[in-house]
């Protein structure tokens, strides 16, 4: 249509005005004036009358629809609207017919008759309600930016309008934009809010986490409208966050009665899923469970219905079905309108894989129950208390009750509520069980089955303890020592006649006499189904030898020799060991410390005295000092056959023995004087021996043979408790030096914050850096360039550069930027490998004071933070620096020939332009730098920071469980 017929067009339609017929004309005027009063059907009469008399008049059709539609007889009007615009396309019958199409749902016909308004009409009357219409439209259609910027254009129009502010609200809602919502809600009136502006504002408050506001507005909404089914729902859904479920069931039932029986899918899952929230939150779980099932048999992907489901089927122990909820919810892609919001939705995972987590740990996998709990706890920190117990619940079943004790604490200190606070001290009291050593002591001191019985227990506790080796080595040599011959010691200064005892004792020489001055080394006689010898050397060899071999081996290699072990065909010999010790005194300083070795450890002892000898205080001090004499000392006074005949040594004896009882009193069994010499004759001629060598003999069978098993009973209960005591000092000693570890660990943690870089600081620097240098090289080039186009002599001048010059020049630019960029990175990493060196440094040591175990485990971790440190490194090559890398040298070798001929062309004495052009064939050192760089930053630091909490709660581990290994707790059993 040309220019004219445009023209001719407008000048037809005035035309048209002004030569309406004067009766239809007052037929309009009337019809316009019973709308305005609301009589909308005589306003028709008058049309219809209006149209027999002129049915080609296009307003008549108009006011025709808009009284139509003003009756809601929406497909009249649609007709009437569209017989209009046959006769003549006018913005305002396709603004009204728009609108129409809107109240009849046809919104995609609609917005194309609202738009085409706008395009036919300039700066009309009605823009504003056009772009308010479509924005409406927009909303209905979900597409919230489209409705946000109609509706922004409509405010420009009418700024502060209510409905289109309240319509603008909820798109920006919609996008997620809930503070810019509010703050516009907020610019508004409040004296008398509309509906749609309430219910806006409780959407706003709801998703912003204030229900007490959500609800006020929607119940201001429910005192105007009782049964607003949004507003039932909207405060319902408030009341349930609150924990007010006996404020918001009936509100919900109500939605429900008012919802029925033509209710929309979407409403009818979220009232049934509300009401479940509702019985849930009052322990009715398997009511909640029902609830939930109705919401997903309208809506089987309403995802709040699938947790609540499985929440609830877990409560009732239904895990097979908490389970298919659960996967069933996590395998939907995009959250429902009645999910969550989108920055809800990491949160809303987190709760099903934690509820997933409790599924597969009742199922038995635990590992597959710790990997979904460990991504829960990242997605929804905040939410710590539930997700540690469920962690320590994991490592309790998987044996480790320590890292459950520690992820339990970590729990506490996130705020539980009760519930979970008394779920999570049972959970303790299990891995405090599971901790702690239990050990049942012997309640009989004589029993000697009870003591087996206890010490066998703790080689069973301990057997397998790095730290225990020598104490199990201790407590083995105990059961040996029980179930082993009575030891008795033959204790005495040097050359009392020992050996000699020895062999009067067994009534035969066993024992070497007369080879040494005194016997060299500690001899001990044992029963053997032959007579025989085994030589245990100093380095631990043995060799077995008859009695003449180990005579011959006394005198010629002593000092090679550490004892002998005799074996005899005697039966004395079955119930009783002989230890035949180098005398004190000695001249060697190794016999002395054999004799207090013997004197420490054999059960019962025989202190030999030369009656030819004054008794010293030394060895007073010693027969005092003997621990338990009174139950197993014998003191034998040898060599009375040197104080003269038998009838005449009785006085001497008598005064011997008053000088012994004097200065030790009655220590021991007895005293007894005998010469070991003649009654070994005697034994050995089979002749009767002097009394009181049988009185010796005799006191030996009931004192110390019959009562053996009493003696060593005894003796094995004061080792034992000197071992708990040991047990407890290793304790006390391993603790202090996990304390000191973790002090170190501490002090290399804050080192490490110290000298770790700030990222978004240090990234700034470095770029900055990278700015300077690059400024150099390209002074540095330009210099190439300026030298390269000088002119050489007085005739030949160079004024450009040939093709391989630029090919040059741009290689060297290259080979300059990456030589930069080489440095730039060495100057991260240098920092970067200096805190790894001093991680390795401080950890090293840590390490060597472990045991292999522990100190294997903590090296796996050591390696594990290097081979992410190496990942890192290659990243920091690859993706910070490579990347840039990459853009530069894409820039050079994309740059043309016309942009090295304009730098050329450039005057000579243009150096700043050359270095301006030069700078523009590279990219910028701006965010796309930073940026990546200081995120690998906060990646190392996050990387060395995790390191040392790892190994920290290893550490804590570590001494928890020493604390309580060593700890010994009695108890009847151990389960």
């Amino acid at each position: 249509m040309s220019i004219f017929d445009k023209i001719g067009a407008r000048v037809g339609d005035f035309l048209d005005e002004v030569l309406l017929p004067e009766d239809v004309r007052l037929l309009h005027e009337r019809a316009r004036e019973a709308m305005d009063r609301g009589e909308y059907v005589r306003a028709r009469h008058l049309l219809d009358e209006a149209l027999r008399r002129r049915p080609d008049i296009e307003r008549t059709h108009h006011l025709l629809g808009l009284c139509l539609a003003f009756r809601e007889e929406f497909d009249e009007a649609l007709s009437a609207f569209e017989h209009a615009l046959s006769i003549r396309e006018e913005p305002s019958t396709l603004f009204h017919l728009g609108l129409t199409l809107e109240r009849m749902g046809r919104s995609a016909e609609a917005q194309a008759h609202l738009q085409r308004a706008l395009a036919l009409g300039d700066e009309t009357p009605f823009e504003f309600d056009v772009h308010l219409a479509l924005g409406r439209i927009y909303l209905v259609q979900g597409r919230a930016d489209k409705a946000a910027r109609e509706l922004q254009r409509a405010l420009r129009l009418r700024p502060k309008h209510t409905e289109a502010s309240v319509l603008l609200a909820s798109a920006l809602l919609n996008r997620g934009e809930d503070t810019r919502a509010a703050a516009i809600l907020n610019e508004l009136p409040t004296e008398h809010p509309t509906l749609d502006h309430l219910l806006t504002q409780g959407e706003i408050a709801s998703r912003q986490g204030h229900p007490a506001r959500a609800a006020d507005a929607y119940e201001h909404v429910l005192d105007r409208q009782p049964d607003h089914l949004d507003a039932l729902v909207g405060a319902a859904r408030a009341h349930v966050a609150m924990h007010q479920p006996a404020r918001a069931n009936p509100l919900l039932l109500r939605a429900l009665s008012v919802c029925e029986p033509d209710c929309d899918d979407a409403i009818a899952a979220d009232i049934h899923s509300l009401i479940g929230q509702t019985y849930a939150q009052v322990g009715e779980h398997q009511r909640a469970l029902e609830s939930y099932k109705a919401a997903l048999a309208v809506r089987p992907d309403h995802l709040n219905a699938l947790a609540g489901a499985g929440r609830s089927a877990l409560e009732v122990e239904d895990f097979d079905q908490a389970r298919a909820y659960f996967e069933k919810a996590l395998s939907q892609s995009a959250p429902h309108r009645s999910g969550a919001p989108h920055h809800t939705a990491p949160l809303r995972r987190a709760e099903l894989l934690y509820g997933l987590g409790r599924c597969r740990l009742h199922a038995g996998d635990a590992l597959g129950a710790r990997h979904l709990l460990d991504e829960a706890i990242m997605l929804a920190p905040d939410q710590r208390a539930p997700y540690l117990h469920a962690i320590a619940e994991v490592a309790l079943e998987l044996g480790d009750a320590a890292e459950a004790l520690i992820t339990l604490n970590a729990a506490a200190e996130a705020h539980p509520t009760s519930r979970l606070q008394s779920r999570m001290e049972a959970t303790s009291k299990r891995a405090l069980h599971r901790l702690q050593s239990y050990w049942q002591p012997p309640e009989d001191p004589r029993s000697s089955a009870e003591l087996i019985a206890a010490l066998d227990a703790l080689v069973n506790l301990y057997s397998a303890d790095p730290h225990a080796g020598p104490l199990i080595s201790r407590l083995r040599e105990l059961l040996e020592e029980l179930n082993a011959p009575l030891s008795v010691a033959i204790v005495g200064e040097f050359n009392a006649g020992k050996s000699t005892l020895v062999n009067a004792l067994l009534g035969e020489a066993v024992v070497p006499m007369g080879v040494l001055p005194t016997t060299a080394h500690a001899c001990i006689m044992g029963y053997g189904p032959r007579a025989g010898a085994r030589i245990v050397y100093e380095d631990g060899r043995q060799r077995d030898v008859d009695f003449a071999g180990a005579r011959h081996h006394m005198r010629e290699e002593p000092e090679a020799i550490a004892r002998l072990d005799y074996s005899y065909p005697h039966p004395q010999l079955r119930s009783i060991n002989f230890w035949d010790t180098p005398g004190f005194n000695a001249l060697d300083p190794r016999h002395e410390a054999l004799a207090e070795q013997a004197l420490e450890r054999a059960e019962a002892i025989i202190w030999l005295l030369d009656a030819n000898q004054a008794l010293t205080d030394t060895e007073f001090e010693r027969l005092d000092a003997i621990p338990r004499a009174e139950e197993r000392l014998l003191i034998v006074l040898n060599k009375v056959d040197r104080l003269g005949a038998s009838d005449e040594r009785q006085d001497a004896i008598d005064a011997i023995f008053a000088h012994i009882e004097k200065h030790v009193g009655h220590t021991g069994i007895g005293i007894f004087a005998i010469s070991a010499l003649e009654a070994l004759n005697a034994r050995r001629a089979n002749e009767p021996t002097p009394a009181a060598f049988d009185a010796l003999l005799e006191t030996i069978d009931l004192s110390l043979i019959q009562r053996s098993t009493r003696i060593k009973v005894s003796a094995a209960r004061s080792a034992l408790d000197q071992w708990l005591r040991d047990l407890h000092e290793l304790r006390d000693q391993l603790d202090q030096g996990y304390a000191e570890h973790l002090a170190t660990l501490a002090r290399l943690k804050a080192h490490l914050d110290r000298q770790s870089p700030a990222p978004a600081p240090r990234a700034a620097s470095e770029a900055e850096a990278l700015i300077d240098q690059l400024d150099f090289v390209v002074i540095g080039v330009e210099r190439e360039i300026s030298e390269a186009l000088r002119p050489r002599g007085r005739i030949f001048t160079r004024q450009s550069l040939d093709e391989e010059d630029r090919d040059f020049i741009v290689e060297l630019f290259a080979h300059r930027v990456d030589d930069l960029l080489d440095r730039a990175m060495q100057r991260v990493l240098h920092d970067i490998e200096a805190l790894e060196v001093t991680l390795a440094t401080e950890i090293s040591p840590m390490l060597g004071a472990l045991n292999l175990n522990e100190a294997r485990a903590l090296r796996r971790r050591l390696d594990g933070f290097f081979d992410a440190s190496r990942a890192l490194k290659s990243v920091l090559r690859d993706r910070v620096f490579g990347q840039w890398r990459a853009r530069a040298q894409g820039q050079l070798r994309a740059a043309s020939a016309a942009a090295f001929e304009e730098l050329l062309a450039m005057p000579a004495e243009d150096v700043a332009g050359r270095r301006d052009r030069l700078r523009a064939l590279l990219p910028r050192v701006d965010q796309r730098f930073t940026d990546p760089l200081a995120e690998w930053l906060r990646e190392f630091s996050l990387a060395a920071t995790r390191f040392c909490d790892r190994l920290q709660r290893d550490l804590e581990a570590l001494r928890l469980e020493a604390h309580h290994r060593y700890n010994l707790t009695p108890s009847a059993s151990s389960s």
